[in-house]
This record gives C-alpha cells, sequence and structure tokens, in this order.
C-alpha cells in the first residue's frame, strides 16, 4: 500500500503551506528590491560576480554611512529642540515716532555747594602757613567735581596729589586720624563692580545687583522647571545647557519668583510671600549705586510758548524759566527682531539635505 500523503507533493497534504512560500517571498522582494533600486551601491551586496571580501566591504560601507547619517539627523534634531534664538534686523528705515521714548533724568551738575566750597577755602586759607587767599583755594577746591563730571575734564594728576597731600597736614582736625582700611563685604554690605562671591555673578567682568539678581532667577527656574526664559540675557544662557520655557513650563514659572528676597526677615502679614519669594542671599547692593528723591510739579506750558524776544511784555521773568526738549535725533532707527533660528521647515530641509548628500556619496563612489 503506497503511503500518498508521503509521497505526494499536492498543496492540500501540507499542513502549513503559505509559511514556507511567505518566508520565500519576503527573501525574493528584498532581493529584487537592493538589485533594482535606484539607489547606487545596494546592488554589490548580491552582485554574483563580487567576492565575498568585496561584498563585505559594501556592506561596511553601507553601515558607515547609515550610522553617520543617524548621528547627523539626531544632533539636527536636538538643535531643533533646544530652539536658539537669534538677532536679525527687521527694518533698517524703521519710523522712529514708533519706537518707545526713552527715560529722561535731569540731575545737576554741581554737586558741591558753592557756598560750602567757599567756607572750605576760607578755611583752608586760615590753616595755610603761606597766607594763600581763598580765592587760591577755590580754583583747587573744584578737582573735588574730577570725581563724577568727565565733560571737557583736564585732569592734572601731579597737581591732585600736591593738593591731597597739603590736605592731609592741614585740611584735618587736631583729634582726627586717617587709617587705611578697606572694610569687609559683611561690614560694608555691598559690594563694588570689580568683586564678586561667585565668578558667574559677573557679567562683562562687572558686578551689578541686578545682574546678580538675574543670575539668581535664572539658576532657580532652570533647576525647577527644567528651563530659562527667552528674555533672559545670552550670556547667561550658555553656562546653563537647558531649552526655552515654552507654554507647558507656564504653570511651573507662575509658582514663585514674583518676590526677590536677599535676607530672610519675619514680617507680620507676609509670612506666604516670605516663603513663596526668591531667596538670593549672596547678591548684595552695588557700593557705587545712587538713590535719589525726586519732587514733581505741573505746569501749564501752553500759555508760555511764546516768540522770542517778547518776554518783556508779558513781564515775564525768563531766568527762571528753563525749557527742555527731548527728541530723537534721527527720523529712523534701525529695528532688530528675535526669531527662532530652526524652525520646523528649516529642519525638514537639513534632513532632506542630509539623505540627499547620503544619495550622492554612494553615486560617486558606484561611479568610482
Amino acid at each position: 500500500m503506497v503511503d500518498i500523503k508521503s509521497t505526494s507533493n499536492a498543496v492540500w497534504w501540507i499542513k502549513n503551506p503559505k509559511e514556507h512560500e511567505r518566508r520565500t517571498t519576503l527573501c525574493q522582494d528584498m532581493t529584487d528590491l537592493f538589485r533594482n533600486i535606484s539607489m547606487h551601491g545596494y546592488n554589490k551586496l548580491l552582485e554574483t560576480e563580487l567576492f565575498l571580501y568585496e561584498k563585505l566591504i559594501w556592506f561596511c560601507l553601507h553601515v558607515t554611512t547609515l550610522a553617520v547619517v543617524i548621528t547627523i539627523l539626531s544632533y539636527t534634531w536636538d538643535q531643533f529642540v533646544l530652539q536658539y534664538f537669534a538677532l536679525n534686523l527687521h527694518d533698517p528705515l524703521y519710523p522712529i515716532e514708533n519706537m518707545p521714548f526713552p527715560g529722561v533724568s535731569i540731575c545737576s551738575n554741581n554737586r558741591i555747594s558753592r557756598q560750602a566750597a567757599e567756607r572750605y577755602a576760607y578755611e583752608l586759607s586760615f590753616k595755610d602757613p603761606r597766607n594763600r587767599s581763598a580765592q587760591h583755594f577755590i580754583k583747587y577746591v573744584k578737582h573735588f567735581n574730577s570725581l563724577y563730571y568727565k565733560f571737557q575734564r583736564v585732569d592734572d594728576f601731579d597737581e591732585f596729589e600736591r593738593f591731597q597731600s597739603f590736605l592731609d597736614i592741614y585740611g584735618t582736625d587736631e583729634n582726627e586720624t586717617y587709617y587705611d582700611l578697606l572694610r569687609t563685604v559683611k561690614m560694608r554690605k555691598c559690594y563694588f563692580d570689580d568683586e564678586s562671591p561667585d565668578p558667574d555673578l559677573l557679567l562683562r567682568n562687572t558686578y551689578t545687583f541686578s545682574n546678580c539678581i538675574t543670575r539668581c532667577r535664572i539658576r532657580s527656574i532652570a533647576a525647577l522647571c527644567n528651563c530659562v526664559p527667552f528674555y533672559m540675557p545670552l550670556e547667561y544662557m550658555e553656562k546653563v545647557g537647558v531649552p526655552y520655557c515654552s507654554l507647558h513650563h507656564v504653570a511651573c514659572m507662575n509658582l514663585k519668583w514674583r518676590n526677590v528676597l536677599t535676607k530672610r526677615i519675619s514680617i507680620l502679614g507676609l509670612e506666604r510671600e516670605v516663603e513663596e519669594a526668591l531667596y538670593c542671599p549672596q547678591c548684595l547692593p552695588s557700593c557705587d549705586d545712587t538713590q535719589y528723591d525726586i519732587s514733581m510739579m505741573s505746569l501749564p506750558t501752553d500759555r508760555l510758548v511764546l516768540p522770542e524776544n517778547v518776554g518783556d511784555d508779558f513781564n515775564l521773568k525768563l531766568e527762571d524759566l528753563s525749557v527742555l526738549r527731548v527728541y530723537f535725533g534721527e527720523p529712523t532707527a534701525l529695528f532688530y527682531k528675535r526669531v527662532i533660528s530652526n524652525t520646523w521647515e528649516e529642519a525638514f530641509t537639513d534632513i532632506g539635505d542630509v539623505i540627499n548628500i547620503y544619495w550622492t556619496y554612494f553615486q560617486v563612489i558606484h561611479n568610482l
């Protein structure tokens, strides 16, 4: 008796007839793809005339190039995610009237009272062993303007040294003693512009209280929200290494950083504000900062807009009236804008360029 099941190749006798065909079909399809693909170099992997080591060389070349392409694409994606900003010129002839007008500060150049200077000159004249007049010392007292006034100033340092030597002997009281003593930061509670508790707090090698607070705020936001706001100074961004904040970080950024404290003080009724405030004990005021007290008054100046040389007709005391005209010096200005350096269109373009270079590379090698 013949076992037809064991000798026949009929399909209906095979248990799973499509499983072997599926594997065979996939291999044939990949073989046909590599032989007929328009990209150069892949047909070399199945070339029957090539030796085995030549096929291995082509295989290693494909793997290496593919790894390089993946690395470049990964770097391109990382640059796109970081979203660096760049400053571009928006309009070189932007109308000046559309620009926000800057703040104006009016300060007196005469910080030394003339009456006090004359009294001091008479005092020095009285103590002078050579009996020089007070008018002689008035000229030297004016040298103190050099400490703050720089317009059309001519510095005679030798004369400064001679006058200071005279003041060290005759310009002091008998019971007065001077020591060359520089107080510590803990005692004076301020920093000069060339010193700082942390070198990272210096912006362009200069310390200011506002820059210190900005750096402290960036560190806190970067640590708690893992991002930094785009409006922060770019000089500080390079040392943080985190991406810019997006809309996903708004909820985190609204939790704190509204108030800043440099010293913990318990104030009744402000307990919550103290706990939620940004604490920056390393930021002290600048020793060079000056605080001014101002007073303001209003005056209807429309009625005082008069032609020249008519003050006598209206009995106006023009010597007590000052007119300040503040305006832009140019009709146009350079207008800059901050834009994203890597947009999604540019990211896709970079990916296409990398793949195009990849194909061109194999075409050159294939033609060689």
